[in-house]
Formats: C-alpha cells, sequence, structure tokens
C-alpha cells in the first residue's frame, strides 16, 4: 500500500513537471514568433522607407533653423509652414548631430516606429497569439507602413498613441494616472493638434474617475508643454495655430462638398488598402460588445477621429489620415478578452493574409521598382483627388530605389532641377505651388510664394480662388497684383490699397521686433478679426468673373426659353455674376444652360452669399441647351438678393449661358 501510494505521488510530479516544462517551452516558443514578428515588421519598413514631398517643407525650417535664420521657412519672414512641431523640434535636433536630413529623418522615423511596435507586442497585446496578429495587421496595412516613414509625424503620433493606450488600458486610477494620461496626450496634440480627438474620450473618462478639482489641476499640468509653445508660437509667430491649418482648412467650400470628399477618401482606402478599414471597424466595434469601458473609449477617440477626417475631406495621401485609427483598432483586437481571442483567432489570421496580400500594391511585397507604373494611376488620382504619395515619390526619395547612386534630391526630378537652376541664376522670389523639394533644393536664397498658402502668411489668409476642380489639401490663391514686386523690392507694391493696409499689419507680425509694443498691439488685433475687413473676398474668391447687368442677359420675361440659340454667352471657369439692380424676392430661377456642365447657382444679398443650389448636366441629351430650375429656400427668397452667381462644375467643352428667367 505504501510503495502503491508513494508511486502515484511520483507520477502525479512527474506529471506536474511536464505540465510546466510545456507551459516553458509554449513561452518560449510564443516570445520567439513575437520576436520573429517585430523582425519581419522591421524588414518591411525599410523596404517601404521614403520620404514625401510635404516632408521637405519642414525640413528646410530644419535647416534655416541650424543654419541661424530662425524657425522660419522664408528666411526672411516668420510663418509656420509646418503643422507638427514636436516632430520638427525632435527631427532638428537629430539633425543638428548628423547635418545630413534623408537618413537622419528616415531611420529616426523607423526607429520610433519599431519602438511604438515593441510596446505594442511586449506590453499592451494580452497573449502571444494576439500579439503576433497586432504586429501582422500593421505590416499588412499599407496605411500604416507607407506613413511609419515619410517623414511626415506620423511615426510620433503613433508612439504618443501607443504609450497613451499602454497606460490607460494598464494603468491603475490615481492622481499619477491621470499626470501621466494629460502628459501624453499634451505631446501627442503638440506634434499634430487635431489628434487630440484620439485621446479626448479617454482624459474624459480618467477625469471622471478622479476628485475634480485635482484632477484638473493634474491635466492642466499635464498640458503644459503644450500651452508653453502655444505661448511661443503667439508671440513667434503671432498666431496659435500654424499657417497651413489657415491654408487648408478655409476652402470656402460647402460642408457636404467636403464630407462628399471624406467619402471617397474612405473609399479609396477601402480600394487601395482594405485590411485598414476592416481592422478599424472591428477594432472599434467588438470593445463594446465585449462591455470594456476602457477599451470603449479608446474606440470612441478612434471615432471621434475619423468623423473629424471624413469632415474636413479626408486628405489628399492615400492612408495617412488613416494610420492613427487603424492602430487604435489594432491595439484594440490585441487587448480582447479570452473569450473573443480564442473565437476569432483563426478567422483574423486568414482574413488579414487574405486582405493584406490580396490588395493592389501589398507593402509586403514592395520592391526597388515599386512607382514605375504610377501613370497608370492618374487618371484615378485626377478623379478622386488621392493619390499613393509613396508610388509618386519613391523612385525619387526611396530607400531601395532602381537607382540608389543618384544624390538625393534626385536631379532627374523636374522640380529639384529646376531649384538647382533658380538657386544658382535667379530670381530671388519665385511662384511655386509644389513647394517641398522645390523650396528645400533652392535654399534659403530664394523666397518661395507658395501658391498654395502653406508657407505664405498673405496667401494663405486669402480666399482660396473658385475652381470646378479641385483638389482636397490643394487650394490655390490668387498672387495679388504687386506682390512679387512688393516681396522683391521691399517696398509695398500692392495694387489692392486695402489689401496693402492689411500686408503691412501682417509683415509687421511676420517681419517686425518680436518684442515691439506695437508689433504685440497688432497681433491680439489680427488674431481677434480686426483687420478682416480689408480683404475683398470676392475679389480673391472669384478672380476673372464675367460680370453682367441682368440687362445684358435677361431674356423677354414672356418669351418661350430657347432650346437652341447662338447667342449664348461663353462663361470663364470662375462663372459669371449678374447685378439684378432692385432688390429681388423670386423663389423659382430658370436657367438656359449647356447640357453637359454641373453648375452651382448662388444668390447673394448684400455682398454675402445668401444661398447655393447644384444644378447637374444631363451628358449625351440631345440639342445643345437645357433649361433647368432653382428653388430659392424660402428664408434666402424672403430677405432678397441683389446679385447671382452661376459657376461651373463638372463638364466638358465650354459651360455656356443661354437664357434666364426669376419667377416669383
Amino acid at each position: 500500500m505504501g510503495v502503491a501510494l508513494v508511486r502515484a505521488e511520483s507520477w502525479r510530479s512527474v506529471e506536474a513537471s511536464g505540465e510546466s516544462m510545456r507551459k516553458l517551452l509554449a513561452t518560449g516558443e510564443g516570445t520567439f514568433l513575437r520576436v520573429l514578428s517585430v523582425l519581419l515588421f522591421t524588414v518591411v519598413l525599410l523596404r517601404t522607407a521614403w520620404l514625401s514631398d510635404d516632408a521637405y517643407i519642414t525640413f528646410r525650417t530644419i535647416v534655416n533653423f541650424a543654419d541661424g535664420y530662425g524657425l522660419t521657412w522664408n528666411a526672411a519672414e516668420r510663418v509656420q509652414a509646418y503643422s507638427h512641431p514636436l516632430w520638427l523640434l525632435l527631427l532638428s535636433a537629430a539633425y543638428f548631430h548628423t547635418k545630413e536630413i534623408y537618413l537622419t529623418s528616415i531611420l529616426l522615423s523607423a526607429g520610433i516606429s519599431l519602438l511604438a511596435v515593441c510596446l505594442l507586442t511586449f506590453g499592451i497585446s494580452r497573449a502571444h497569439p494576439s500579439a503576433i496578429l497586432g504586429v501582422t495587421i500593421l505590416t499588412f496595412s499599407k496605411a500604416f507602413m507607407d506613413y511609419s516613414t515619410s517623414g511626415l509625424e506620423n511615426p510620433l503620433t503613433h508612439l504618443t498613441l501607443v504609450l497613451f493606450c499602454w497606460v490607460f488600458l494598464c494603468g491603475e486610477y490615481g492622481g499619477k494616472w491621470v499626470l501621466l494620461l494629460s502628459l501624453i496626450a499634451g505631446l501627442g496634440t503638440l506634434n499634430r493638434m487635431d489628434t487630440l480627438l484620439l485621446f479626448l474620450p479617454g482624459l474624459a473618462y480618467a477625469l471622471s474617475r478622479s476628485r475634480l478639482p485635482k484632477g484638473l489641476l493634474l491635466a492642466a499640468l499635464g498640458f503644459l508643454p503644450f500651452a508653453v509653445w502655444e505661448i511661443f508660437s503667439l508671440l513667434y509667430y503671432g498666431f496659435p495655430f500654424p499657417n497651413t491649418a489657415y491654408a487648408k482648412l478655409c476652402t470656402g467650400l460647402e460642408q457636404w462638398e467636403l464630407v462628399g470628399q471624406g467619402f471617397r477618401y474612405l473609399l479609396d482606402s477601402l480600394n487601395s488598402d482594405p485590411l485598414t478599414l476592416l481592422v478599424i471597424a472591428t477594432g472599434l466595434a467588438v470593445p463594446c460588445f465585449a462591455r470594456e469601458w476602457r477599451a470603449s473609449c479608446v474606440a470612441a477617440g478612434a471615432g471621434l477621429y475619423l468623423v473629424y477626417v471624413v469632415s474636413i475631406g479626408g486628405d489628399f495621401m492615400s492612408g495617412r489620415f488613416l494610420s492613427a485609427p487603424l492602430l487604435a483598432g489594432t491595439i484594440l483586437l490585441t487587448r480582447l478578452p479570452s473569450g473573443f481571442r480564442k473565437a476569432m483567432r483563426l478567422p483574423a489570421f486568414a482574413a488579414v493574409l487574405l486582405l493584406g496580400l490580396g490588395s493592389p500594391h501589398p507593402s509586403f511585397l514592395t520592391s526597388a521598382d515599386y512607382g514605375n507604373d504610377y501613370k497608370l494611376q492618374v487618371e484615378s488620382v485626377l478623379k478622386k483627388g488621392v493619390s499613393d504619395e509613396r508610388a509618386f515619390y519613391y523612385q525619387v526619395t526611396g530607400l531601395l530605389r532602381e537607382d540608389p547612386d543618384t544624390p538625393l534630391p534626385s536631379p532627374r526630378q523636374v522640380w529639384v532641377a529646376e531649384a538647382m537652376r533658380v538657386r544658382e541664376e535667379g530670381p530671388r522670389v519665385v511662384v511655386r505651388n509644389s513647394v517641398g523639394l522645390f523650396a528645400f533644393t533652392a535654399g534659403p536664397g530664394v523666397h518661395v510664394v507658395d501658391e498654395l498658402g502653406l508657407g505664405d502668411p498673405l496667401l494663405a489668409r486669402l480666399p482660396p480662388a473658385w475652381r470646378p476642380h479641385w483638389r482636397i489639401g490643394h487650394f490655390f490663391r490668387v498672387v495679388p497684383e504687386g506682390y512679387v514686386g512688393t516681396l522683391t523690392s521691399g517696398q509695398n507694391q500692392l495694387a489692392d490699397r486695402r489689401l496693402a493696409e492689411y500686408y503691412d499689419k501682417l509683415s509687421l507680425i511676420t517681419r517686425g521686433r518680436l518684442m515691439d509694443p506695437k508689433r504685440l498691439a497688432t497681433i491680439v488685433e489680427m488674431n481677434l478679426g480686426r483687420y478682416d475687413s480689408l480683404i475683398d473676398t470676392e475679389r480673391y474668391r472669384y478672380p476673372g468673373m464675367l460680370r453682367k447687368d441682368l440687362s445684358e442677359v435677361l431674356a423677354h420675361a414672356d418669351a418661350a426659353p430657347p432650346q437652341d440659340r447662338n447667342a449664348d454667352l461663353v462663361l470663364p471657369s470662375t462663372g459669371i455674376e449678374i447685378s439684378l439692380g432692385d432688390l429681388c424676392h423670386a423663389s423659382i430661377l430658370e436657367l438656359t444652360l449647356d447640357t453637359h456642365h454641373d453648375y452651382q447657382v448662388v444668390t447673394v444679398a448684400e455682398g454675402r452669399e445668401s444661398s447655393k443650389q447644384a444644378l447637374w448636366g444631363i451628358p449625351g441629351l440631345k440639342g445643345e441647351f437645357v433649361v433647368r430650375r432653382a428653388v430659392v429656400p424660402v428664408r434666402a427668397a424672403k430677405r432678397g438678393f441683389d446679385k447671382l452667381r452661376i459657376l461651373p462644375g463638372e463638364g466638358s467643352g465650354d459651360s455656356r449661358l443661354a437664357w434666364i428667367r426669376l419667377l416669383e
């Protein structure tokens, strides 16, 4: 009996030892697979490494800073031509030591991206399979891989988001928790202001779990670095927001137009990188079903950010604004409860591999010839306004491009070649609309007037010129008469005297002595909008618009609408403005227009647009003209209007107006 007990005890001991050994082996194997997945991510990261043209806008400021010109884009004026202060300062610190921007930017971006992935893999993930799934998602996501380098701020956004989620999801309630979350969120906001939306629900939850007076004080303390930058920005640049914000967000478009473009941005991602949107949707939905409230806050932040992205029309860079929501979705998938993890493990891996490898241009399979077939995509780019920026620039700035012996920036690139000529031969002031590589290569001796307003303080504050075909992020401004002469001579030569007065105020801010009391007073007045009335919005919004009196274009009210006539007006791209004389209360506008253009019909009351209606073209309709009706909203008709604008949109050939009738 005793011998049997001893044997039984020995057998249980052996079984326990075997189970411990199996667990140890499983743990070791899981860790090995995690490391292997991170190494695979690193290989793909380096194979896809590149720099965007917009990154060189920031690089010009960094080089000027290092050369003693201050944080300027054009050396003569203080303008914040970048939207990521923290990224600029970090990259500047690295550049001060290396004196080389290309590899410095790529290696710094790659290092930060790798750190973010390691924190996700070895810190946030709850289990080995979840961690490996997370890294696999990021490796196969084109949006994430494309903008893990590029020279833009995305890697630093990714790192701050991972750090925030790590502390938020794994930390314990308390004052230190709130302070650390606020500090990370503050640094993320300093890196790029609009990413505050990613952190906002989590911060609100953290504050709700703390004593409010103390919690608010700790949150304010965490945002202190951001507050210090804002004070510096206001004193140094004269404005609290980057110049790029004034240039890109003041579009002159209706909100429905921006939202429509925002959905086209998502559709482009769905077509070119379906994995990214699938992970975002799944990652943001699952925490709600799992009833994990902290995870739901992270999902809410990503959702809030997505709503913002759609509301501003997305971006022209395919996937750029989706990399952070994708990372949030990936983090949430790696934090699922065990029941969800086991049920979703195999389907999730299969979906990731299928969608990742099945996308049109999978990052996992990228090679040195990436972008050589980009011309085939141009028609799609023109239609959607969204482009694969890495494909466009990879053969110019890619780390593993086909011709690695060519110096960077490559003189074979037409903008670079032109900039090298201008740097040597002049002129000293040039007007351009693609300003990254060009301005960087031209150097501080060339003043570049950016038609898009990103680096120009005056043009950024002028309304974008009306264009029937517009592209998000590319809103052209009219260069005012005499502006180039003003910049060349240093004397105000602007023909528009009211704009000349505005420019005097603006140049005092951007070029005057920093602590000049008159400059400080002008900063306050400028930011309060005291000088906005000096800008003739209509003059610069609709340059070249045809302006006619009603008598010149109006047929007799009792005449039959002509379906085909030769006496029609050919409209310029900025349309026609018809002065009605007396105040008109018409509720219906009948317009005989060509069949192959879309139009917008705008009523104007006392210089302000009071309503806007869209009229759609009917391509293929027999006859040259068709009568279209626009119904004026009741409020606008009741108030009355004294001018009518007819603005051509999408279409082919000349846009033409043959007849008009106003019906009350």
